[in-house]
């Protein structure tokens, strides 16, 4: 039996020490503050750099409050535990699955003085809420290297397939690798709902080389990948982000659009450089497209979305990383992407400000990033 131990003075804690199945594990937080500390429960690569195939992310066991003080708030791949009173709060954790490659981590958050603990993975929840899709590169119950169909962690059944005939590598890390020059891609299930045009769409991505023009992902409807070439075509096709090279102050400039009938607004950031992991983020309520960057709004802009339903389709996806037409007044067509991507979230309603950055905080400690 192993004790581990956390303070909410610190922002994480780590348990080194492999855990077994049917172990029983004893996590004690010591010195939790009036008003609630909560805490992340999570596997996290170890120092190899890789997860251990048989258990990455699986918080999957049996938990049990030993004291009374703490409350279990959800248990499955990745767990919480709230501490109520002032006091030493603990409880056990039998694993159903060895955790033999990875360490267990603990990221806390304490509410009783309106305070978040920063780092690690900034003590922040995930938001669930109208969550449709959700792909995360290192959980390997979303994706392990092999096949062609990417599974969703929403509980939606909302898979991704790869483009059979240039298909991103899997990088072990956590994320996918887009080689750029042809037609490497992710594509989007149908999101088409006939009542509702709200939506929000989320990636983390690193973008090698912006060239003259990358596409990061399109709104588009049926969809048909052309033999041999593997290019994917459909009626309606519009870039839905991109990152251009600019010259001055404007250069590697990241820029998000909806079509609006007529043509694509967008919305522009200054520049992103290359090489550097960010959350980007597109957001329409049914009056504003708004444009994140890393939890901080930095652009709305006012327009009525044309999307496929109302151009009389009767499917409307994302396609990730394939090339397509450019947003607004750049010159020239948006090429393949050439960078890294590790997570993707599409939500049916429009995150407000506060739950992009709270996403932005969930994640912002992942090591990957």
């Amino acid at each position: 039996m192993a004790t581990f131990y956390l303070s909410v003075t610190a922002s994480s804690a780590t348990a080194s020490a492999d855990i077994f199945a049917g172990s029983t594990n004893t996590f004690v937080i010591d010195n939790p503050l009036e008003g609630g500390s909560y805490f992340t429960f999570e596997t996290v690569r170890n120092s190899n750099g890789f997860y251990d195939s048989s258990s990455p992310k699986n918080m999957q066991g049996t938990y049990t409050i030993n004291d009374g003080i703490a409350t279990l708030v959800q248990s499955d791949y990745i767990s919480a535990v709230a501490v109520n009173a002032k006091s030493t709060g603990s409880f056990t954790f039998v694993p159903t699955n060895n955790i033999t490659a990875s360490t267990l981590r603990f990221l806390g958050t304490t509410t009783g003085e309106g305070e978040t603990i920063s780092g690690g993975g900034g003590g922040s929840s995930l938001v669930t809420t109208n969550l449709l899709y959700y792909y995360d590169f290192a959980n390997s119950d979303c994706y392990n290297g092999s096949g062609f169909t990417i599974n969703d962690l929403s509980g939606n059944g909302k898979s991704a397939i790869l483009n059979p005939s240039y298909q991103p590598s899997f990088n072990a890390n956590g994320w996918l690798d887009f080689p750029g020059g042809n037609p490497y891609a992710l594509l989007g299930p149908n999101v088409i709902d006939g009542t509702n045009d709200n939506h929000t769409v989320e990636i983390w991505l690193k973008t090698d080389d912006v060239g003259s023009g990358l596409n990061i992902f399109s709104d588009r409807s049926a969809l048909t990948i052309t033999s041999g070439t593997g290019v994917i075509t459909s009626t309606y096709h519009f870039a839905g982000a991109q990152h251009f090279f600019y010259s001055g102050d404007m250069a590697n400039v990241v820029s998000v659009g909806l079509w609006n009938g007529t043509s694509v607004l967008s919305s522009f950031t200054e520049a992103q450089s290359t090489g550097q992991w960010f959350q980007l983020v597109r957001t329409y309520d049914g009056t504003n497209m708004k444009f994140y960057v890393n939890g901080s709004l930095i652009n709305s802009r006012a327009l009525t979305f044309d999307s496929p339903y109302d151009s009389g389709e009767d499917e409307w996806r994302q396609v990730y990383g394939h090339s397509d037409t450019t947003i607004s007044s750049l010159s020239s067509a948006a090429g393949y992407f050439n960078g890294q991507m590790a997570i993707i979230r599409f939500y049916n309603a429009a995150l407000t400000d506060s739950e992009v950055s709270q996403n932005y905080s969930y994640n912002s400690g992942d090591s990957r990033f």
